[in-house]
């Protein structure tokens, strides 16, 4: 099996929408909020909580989150089975409605 490494545990889809929401309000990317070498907190954590933490902080702001839009584009693994799975997950780390939550595969 491949797998991706990453300093949490490389989740390309949750990290794509915490840049999103991120660079939505100019706060940086995630490398700025997540890759400290002395904070240990994030080494080898769940995206999930990356992603939550990065909700809060924008809600800590006054903002919140309208719509979501992303897609995963790649050949291998199909994942257009488990696309409502996905959908779900997302709208339970944000809370919000899975009807403002987009996700799409793609592949060639």
């Amino acid at each position: 099996m491949i797998k991706l490494e990453g300093r949490s545990d490389a989740d390309v889809l949750l990290h794509a929408i915490c840049d999103a929401m991120l660079g939505a309000l100019a706060l940086g990317d995630i490398g700025i909020h997540f890759s400290k070498p002395t904070d240990e907190r994030w080494k080898d954590a769940n995206s999930a909580l990356l992603l939550k933490h990065v909700n809060e902080l924008i809600n800590s702001m006054g903002y919140e989150l309208g719509n979501l839009d992303c897609v995963l584009a790649m050949e291998k693994p199909k994942v257009s089975p488990y696309s409502d799975k996905i959908k779900n997950r997302i709208a339970v780390i944000l809370n919000t409605p899975i009807r403002s939550n987009i996700y799409k595969s793609n592949y060639n």
